[in-house]
């Protein structure tokens, strides 16, 4: 049986009264369930209740009625659809004032003027209802919020003011949960103490079969290093992390006696945030004659720098600016702990936008603008400290450039490459959005997820690790350090088949690829991972152990060296050409 419910929204015992006094004279089954809606048995029967509390529900909008037509289900779908909205004529109007007896009245509704034959409904007779028949038109337009004013032909008065809220809901009976229904859940689950999760559900699931086998597969190719365990804390930097723990490998392949060395996260960082707010001052002033109130706008304004990036930035970054050990700039309070220097830098620029959209200046700004860059400048020495100019490094004083020449990273020898189902074209070109190089946009390959792994085991090979990006909080386990989709039963323990397509995740909102790692080594079926999480359950080991099946779930991007491509793949770089798979 289908069911209409309305909302009932006024004085509850005046409306009862109504509905008991419109069944005996309309032979209807009107049923009160509660103290907030009404059931109709009939499908088609409809209803408007108007109400006198204008600050709930006050709008500009304007509902037309037509006797001929459906009724909208709901009160957004009709402010939704204005010039198709439709109702039935049948109203009930709850007044503010007494209503004089009088048999012809006139009403004005948005207006218009209507004869009506009210048929009192209470004996305060602030409860009118006025059926289709009454009504000398078909059409009714109405004003939400506009005020009501009746007539007996001699003066005006007015009574109320219109809100017309058509709540109407269609539900069926197996739309809506009672207590019957939350019975039948309750005998198919048979409550045994065991039942019980007495632990974390990650500890009550785990396959302990599974994760022997996993940690006993022999690993084929590891780049040799001995590192100390890179820690980003509280920060959102995973990306120079990762970046940095890749690069640090590079110097150490050619440098001996470098156990305790680490790049420093902190200088990267430094000149990301001066970047970023040197792009958003550029933007605010190329968009200076947009509305205020534009999309494009807004979106501009609403957070003007954010953390994290990509390695592609990062190496554009330390192509520019270079590297630092971390000894000659740690990190402060602020380089962990980082969300109150962006939430206040956040402000700055923000008050440096009004300034530029209030400027008179058009295209001599740069002056102010420069200004305003020397300030900002100021304010990361006082978060971070003073990036080095010159330091000492194996027995010798370089530069930051100069460290970088050792590690030898170009950005335009890296490609990025991701395997998106969903997308059909092989090359994939997005717009770069900083002004950190000349270089406008980032292409990245799309790749089959066989093809990627292929891929990875040879960077391995000639001992260059590989950066990804990855949803690393899917099927996580720290405690054994381990990446597996098959590590935990959850299928066994809810009965719940939780396998789904990388189509689905990318579709369906499941894939957020927000982390980034290196991975290190491989062996027969999966890769070993290094983290940026500091020693998790006082572990010296950073390395996690990383199916292939969770790899092909959940990573999305990789850096590669353009040299190992093949010539199909190198073609498609160098001539940016667009098809399908």
């Amino acid at each position: 049986m289908k069911l209409l419910r309305v909302k009932i929204c006024g004085d509850y015992n005046k409306i009862c009264d109504f509905f008991k006094k419109y069944n005996n004279e309309n032979k209807s089954n009107f049923t009160i369930k509660d103290k907030e809606f009404i059931e109709f048995e009939k499908k088609n029967d409809e209803l408007i209740i108007f109400m006198s509390n204008l600050k709930n529900f006050i709008s500009d909008k304007t509902i037309n009625v037509n006797s001929n037509e459906k009724l909208y289900r709901n009160y957004n779908d009709a402010s939704n659809n204005i010039s198709n909205t439709i109702c039935d004529n049948n109203i009930l109007i709850l007044c503010e004032k007494k209503i004089p007896d009088i048999k012809n009245l006139k009403i004005i509704i948005s207006e218009n003027e209507y004869l009506i034959n009210p048929q009192f409904l209470s004996e305060e007779k602030n409860l009118m209802y006025f059926p289709t028949l009454f009504f000398t038109e078909k059409k009714i337009k109405f004003n939400i919020g506009d005020t009501i004013k009746i007539s007996d032909d001699k003066t005006w008065k007015t009574i109320g003011h219109v809100i017309p809220l058509s709540l109407l809901h269609s539900f069926s009976d197996q739309e809506y949960i009672n207590m019957n229904t939350i019975n039948q859940y309750h005998q198919q689950y048979n409550i045994l103490y065991s039942n019980l999760i007495f632990t974390s559900l990650e500890n009550h699931s785990k396959d302990k079969d599974f994760l022997k086998k996993l940690k006993d597969r022999k690993i084929k190719k590891k780049i040799p290093h001995i590192v100390n365990v890179s820690n980003q804390q509280r920060s959102s930097r995973c990306w120079i992390f990762a970046f940095l723990n890749f690069t640090r490998l590079k110097i150490m392949n050619k440098i001996t006696n470098l156990e305790n060395f680490e790049l420093s996260q902190s200088y990267v960082i430094f000149y990301d945030i001066l970047e970023k707010c040197n792009f958003f001052l550029e933007n605010i002033s190329k968009s200076r004659n947009l509305n205020i109130h534009s999309q494009k706008f807004q979106k501009i304004i609403k957070k003007p720098i954010r953390e994290g990036n990509s390695a592609i930035n990062a190496m554009m970054l330390v192509n520019k600016y270079g590297l630092v050990p971390k000894c000659y700039y740690p990190d402060f309070f602020h380089s962990v702990y980082s969300s109150e220097m962006y939430n206040f830098l956040n402000l700055v620029l923000k008050k440096y936008a009004i300034i530029i959209r209030n400027s008179k200046l058009n295209g001599g700004w740069q002056n102010e603008k420069q200004q305003m860059m020397t300030n900002i400048y100021h304010i990361l020495i006082k978060f971070l400290g003073v990036p080095p100019k010159y330091f000492y490094f194996n027995n010798s004083l370089i530069t930051p450039l100069q460290l970088s020449k050792i590690a030898n990273i170009d950005s335009n020898n890296y490609i990025s490459v991701v395997n998106n189902p969903i997308i059909t074209k092989k090359i994939i070109t997005n717009r770069i959005n900083n002004l950190i190089s000349v270089k406008k946009f980032n292409t990245k390959l799309n790749l089959p997820k066989e093809r990627i792994k292929e891929l990875i085991k040879k960077m391995i090979d000639i001992n260059e690790a590989v950066i990804f990006d990855n949803d690393v909080k899917k099927y996580l386990n720290n405690e054994d350090k381990t990446l597996a989709f098959d590590q935990f039963k959850y299928n066994d323990l809810f009965n719940i088949d939780l396998n789904f397509s990388k189509s689905e995740m990318i579709q369906y909102k499941l894939l957020k690829p927000d982390h980034s790692m290196i991975i290190i080594g491989y062996g027969d079926g999966f890769f070993e991972v290094e983290n940026s999480w500091g020693n998790l359950n006082n572990s010296k080991k950073s390395s996690y152990r990383m199916t292939e099946e969770w790899f092909d779930k959940f990573s999305y991007t990789i850096y590669v060296k353009k040299s190992i491509l093949n010539d199909n793949e190198k073609m498609l770089i160098d001539f940016g050409l667009f098809y399908s798979q």
